[in-house]
């Protein structure tokens, strides 16, 4: 899947693991939909522009990114085995429940942002302790950032 934004602009994420976070109340868009929550949600939490009727459930998400199979929202048409777009989603999180942090792409400056971002929140959040770094690249997989390679 690929992830918004270019590299450059957000090089480094967070990760929770989907059985500890609550979906009840989120607002989740198929893959590639441009939301642009930031411009189309209220200050009341309510959609504007139609986009309380574009959204889907998280296991509509699970079964479009199993078939890899999505629509492009600007030609109209659905597009087979090909690389994923993003998903917005926007959910509440617990920060206690973060299981890593990951880099999108081996390059040194996203490694070491990803780095600095793991080690920032162990300052923060010491109970977390030092979290996995994994390295996100839609050409290499997923794959972790090991120890040794740090």
């Amino acid at each position: 899947m690929r992830l918004f934004a270019e590299p450059y602009r957000a090089m480094a994420g967070l990760i929770w693991d989907t059985h500890d976070v609550d979906f009840s109340t989120a607002y989740m868009w198929p893959s590639g939909y441009f939301a642009k929550t930031e411009f189309n949600m209220n200050a009341d939490g309510t959609l504007a522009q139609g986009r309380a009727e574009a959204l889907v459930s998280l296991e509509q998400l699970r079964a479009a990114n199993d078939s890899k199979e999505f629509k492009d929202f600007l030609t109209g048409k659905v597009v087979h085995d090909s690389v994923m777009p993003y998903n917005e989603v926007l959910v509440t999180v617990d920060p206690s429940k973060l299981i890593g942090v990951f880099a999108r792409s081996t390059q040194i400056k996203h490694l070491l942002a990803a780095m600095g971002a793991r080690d920032h929140l162990a300052q923060i959040l010491p109970q977390l302790g030092s979290l996995p770094i994994i390295l996100h690249d839609p050409e290499n997989g997923v794959r972790p950032f090991t120890r040794a390679a740090q």
